[in-house]
């Protein structure tokens, strides 16, 4: 099995049931944050939400409208023509935004589409803060509105973009209200009883008072973060079990196809064993027989008898990973079971001239079925060395977990590594990208059947031309992976 060595390499990995049938879990070395939006753009794609984005603006341009004209007729604002001048703006600036947000590609970089959004909310922050202050500035109740574009940019952003609008929010309303404050522009006061009031700045003595500015401020900009962290983490939330969701989907339908194809192998096997031991009962007969000097004879019976004993190698196989029932567990030295199976692939790695290197840290007996783990790990000791080439090496570590409380045995090799496209296979019961007749495809399924069985996890993590690394985590008793 091909193989890697770094941080950008890809991960596929298989968490065994404990409370759920089948819990799969597929991670990546990247932060879960920008993941978890990549992941969702698969089913929704940005442009999507900007388009949404856009109409969602001209229902709050319509609306902006009627409210500027109901106070238009109340006689509340006395700035109907700036108002009005806004709003054009406004809509012109939809019309620029949509014709943009069309012209980006579909398979364009999601960072241009992240930046085009975080254009759009800042423009629409500046039209509000505009709007605002010719009607009423901070003493307008619409001042809240703000936070419709903190939830918007939560929803549609990552975390720190996010954040750039918010500051942008406060920083914006904070000169605002400071400027009114000290006549630098002018308050535009709204008519509310029915007079207009007669101070140049923002009307009240409360807004005089140097404390209650900063404690509105400070309470501005930190209801604006809120909601952008708690939009964002809620959104966050429910796409990572979306994914989840998914991904027990996926598992629950390979499965059931894998459960079926395995009744189907088992039969198979457990039909063609007895004639298929006859055969090599009867090709070792004639290899008695047959006298010294029939060197062709003997040849084409060494054949036959080679080829026999990989369809019984297949056959067996096939047993073990359709094999039904606990495991035999007893108290098992995991460095001790290690170097068991490294005697099974000594041979191998000395002709190919790969070193083995055992690296076992202080690790207490731990109860696990040791036959079935040793082949296990001999079998991704023999990935590990065929995907090897002379100067490669391979690494096997043992170390103790704490949280939870168990082992890891983890066996890396420098040698060729996987594909992207292959690495989500490898699981799979006879792929393999070993050259036919070199792999049945049965060793890695093998594998995780054995670790299924004693509740762990495995886990492959891999990058073309940078080595693989085969991880296996198991629990104590008691400290089951969830």
């Amino acid at each position: 099995m091909p193989s890697a060595v770094g941080s950008d390499r890809a991960e596929e990995s298989w968490r065994a049931p404990h409370l759920a049938p089948f819990d799969v879990m597929f991670t990546t070395e990247q932060r879960l944050d920008q993941e978890l939006m990549d992941a969702a753009a698969d089913a929704e794609p940005l442009a999507d939400r900007m388009a949404w984005l856009v109409r969602l603006r001209w229902g709050a341009i319509g609306t902006v409208l009627v409210v500027v004209a109901v106070a238009a007729v109340l006689r509340v604002v006395e700035t109907l023509p700036q108002l009005l001048a806004t709003v054009g703006l406004l809509a012109l600036g939809n019309v620029i935004f949509w014709r943009w947000s069309r012209s980006l590609p579909d398979t364009g970089p999601r960072a241009e589409a992240e930046n085009l959004v975080v254009v759009q909310v800042l423009f629409d922050l500046t039209m509000l803060m505009t709007l605002l202050h010719f009607s009423g500035g901070a003493d307008n109740p619409f001042v809240m509105l703000s936070v419709f574009h903190m939830a918007i940019a939560g929803l549609l952003l990552p975390l720190h973009k996010a954040m750039i609008i918010g500051l942008g929010a406060g920083l914006m309303h904070g000169a605002l209200v400071l400027a009114e404050a000290v006549a630098l522009l002018p308050h535009h006061p709204l008519n509310l009883a029915g007079h207009a009031e007669a101070e140049v700045t923002l009307g009240g003595p409360l807004w005089q008072s140097p404390l209650f500015m900063l404690g509105y401020l400070v309470a501005f900009g930190v209801t604006e973060i809120g909601v952008i962290y708690f939009v964002h983490n809620l959104v966050k939330r429910i796409r990572e079990a979306e994914a989840r969701r998914r991904a027990h989907e996926r598992v629950a339908q390979s499965r059931e196809r894998l459960a079926r194809i395995g009744g189907l192998a088992a039969g198979v096997a457990h039909t063609i064993r007895n004639p298929l031991h006859g055969v090599m009962n009867c090709v070792d007969i004639l290899q008695a027989q047959l006298p010294p000097d029939d060197k062709g004879t003997a040849e084409v019976l060494d054949l036959m008898s080679e080829g026999v004993a990989k369809i019984e190698n297949v056959t067996s196989r096939l047993l073990v990973l359709t094999r039904e029932g606990p495991a035999q567990r007893a108290a098992t030295d995991l460095r001790v079971l290690v170097q068991d199976a490294l005697q099974f692939a000594n041979m191998r790695a000395m002709a190919r001239k790969v070193p083995v290197e055992v690296v076992a840290g202080d690790v207490a007996p731990l109860d696990v079925d040791p036959e079935r783990l040793t082949e296990a790990l001999a079998n991704i000791i023999d990935n590990a060395i065929d995907a090897c080439r002379e100067g490669d090496r391979v690494t096997i570590r043992v170390e103790a977990l704490r949280d939870p409380a168990g082992v890891r045995i983890e066996v890396e090799d420098t040698g060729e590594g996987i594909g992207a496209d292959d690495l989500g296979k490898v699981f799979d019961p006879f792929f393999t990208t070993k050259p036919i007749g070199e792999g049945t495809g049965l060793g890695l399924a093998i594998t995780r059947q054995v670790v299924e069985d004693h509740e762990g996890e495995v886990s492959v993590t891999s990058q073309p031309g940078g080595g693989t690394t085969v991880r296996i985590d198991l629990p104590r008793a008691g400290e089951r992976t969830t």
